[in-house]
């Protein structure tokens, strides 16, 4: 006769189990489990017992707790850092100059806070940390470069992308005239500041490129840029969760839209750099 299983499939003499986290079967006492084959009656991991020629009856079943090993929970986090948005946004804190950060432990611990506003319960998977900068002219500007590129770049799982700056096309404007001055009237030194070009592009590009080869699950953004607005709301629209790295009351638009936050500036300590006294 036909029996129906504890997961409502009807089947001839098979009772299964469907439960994936703790499976519970009801069985008769005469009869042993075995274990089904993937593409078998039954998802591949499931249990069946075979009750040939006999109806399923509830009084004629005892209770069985069939104990399997628990698999844990893992979530894929990936952090995106818009270099100089970071560094910045931490230098302005009250009592903070020039922040030094650590970087080698930097990304994990940006990643395990990130996963707790997730999931707490689940598994960390580190996917390494992507970091988006750029320079100016200059000799302080060669020696960013160079540490960005040949000892930022080195940290595992740390990939770094540095882009030239670009000179501002027009200089200031006189608040009176408003006139354009691109040269100083005094020593006629050029006025015209440098601007970041391409960086928010790249690091929107890599978000994205990354999800669509399911890199991660959940993406760590640093960044009090707005413009990262519309590249959230489209990661959402794929099952993926933003979680932006914040630093209140600063991008309040961004952090709305993304899945969840973190405070940066009150987790800070956990990746300071320890100074040699």
């Amino acid at each position: 006769g036909a029996t129906r299983g504890l997961g409502g499939c009807v089947g001839h003499g098979y009772v299964g189990c469907v439960d994936r986290v703790r499976r519970v079967a009801y069985i008769p006492l005469s009869i042993e489990p075995i274990r089904c084959s993937p593409g078998s009656y039954g998802a591949s991991g499931h249990l069946i017992y075979s009750t040939p020629g006999a109806l399923w009856r509830p009084r004629n079943f005892l209770e069985r707790q069939v104990a399997e090993p628990s698999i844990e929970h893992r979530v894929r986090v990936k952090v995106f850092v818009d270099f100089w948005n970071f560094q910045l946004s931490l230098n302005a804190l009250p009592g903070e100059r020039r922040f030094q950060a650590d970087w080698k432990v930097l990304g994990n611990c940006l990643a395990e806070a990130a996963l707790g506003v997730v999931e707490q319960q689940a598994q960390l998977v580190y996917q390494g940390m992507d970091v988006y900068g750029s320079y100016g002219e200059g000799d302080a500007n060669v020696r960013l470069r160079n540490w960005a590129e040949h000892t930022l770049a080195t940290f595992p799982g740390v990939h770094v992308e540095m882009l030239p700056q670009r000179k501002v096309r027009n200089g200031p404007t006189c608040p009176s005239c408003h006139e354009t001055i691109r040269r100083c009237p005094a020593c006629q030194a050029d006025m015209r500041g440098m601007e970041e070009k391409g960086v928010d592009t790249r690091l929107t590009t890599a978000m994205i490129s990354l999800a669509w080869i399911d890199n991660y699950d959940v993406a760590l953004l640093v960044s009090s840029d707005r413009d990262f607005v519309p590249v959230v709301e489209f990661l959402e629209t794929r099952g993926k969760k933003v979680v932006h790295g914040a630093f209140p009351p600063a991008a309040a638009e961004l952090t709305r839209k993304c899945w969840g936050h973190i405070d940066v500036p009150a987790i800070r300590e956990r990746f300071r750099r320890a100074t040699s006294s």
